[in-house]
């Protein structure tokens, strides 16, 4: 693939990512279903880890933790960084190793990164003594259940992308 091919598919990624945040942070966070809002970040990474691979997934989810710590308030430093790049090489070796890229993967990857984001918020909130570990769990329950409704949209916008940017 060529540098100029590659670039231009990294835009069309960053595009489709600026949507998506926008789209977040503009109506997802204001909306409330089982008292909780859909959270599309983490599905974010895995579905593109899992179409790009262990290097490309990785490097997304390693620059773009950073931007969302500087910009999200998060429970501890350097948390969606962390989070972001367990998330890419977790999903992208799913996506290598046991299921094709495709929508079954994009419902088991955004499942996937939507589970380990809880249990790191779990863990932290636990250790602080903030919540009962109990708590934590029903809500992560609902804010999984609420989020994977919207995974089919993801996948339709990042499959189209991958699909055009793809070398044949």
């Amino acid at each position: 693939m060529s540098r100029r091919d590659l670039t231009y598919k990294w835009a069309m990624y960053g595009g489709a990512v600026l949507a998506v945040v926008l789209v977040q942070s503009l109506v997802l966070n204001y909306i409330r279903v089982l008292s909780v809002h859909p959270f599309l970040l983490p599905m974010l990474v895995g579905i593109i880890a899992a179409y790009e691979g262990t290097q490309g997934g990785y490097t997304f989810g390693l620059i773009f933790g950073v931007l969302c710590d500087i910009t999200i308030q998060a429970p501890v430093p350097c948390f969606f960084t962390l989070d972001f790049v367990v998330i890419a090489l977790i999903t992208s070796l799913i996506a290598k190793n046991l299921i094709a890229p495709g929508f079954l993967c994009t419902l088991v990857v955004s499942a996937v990164s939507l589970l380990l984001t809880q249990l790191f918020y779990t863990v932290i909130y636990t250790y602080r003594s903030i919540a009962s570990s109990m708590g934590v769990l029903n809500l992560m329950g609902r804010e999984m259940l609420v989020s994977m409704v919207l995974s089919p949209l993801l996948y339709l916008l990042f499959f189209r992308i991958f699909r055009k940017t793809r070398p044949d």
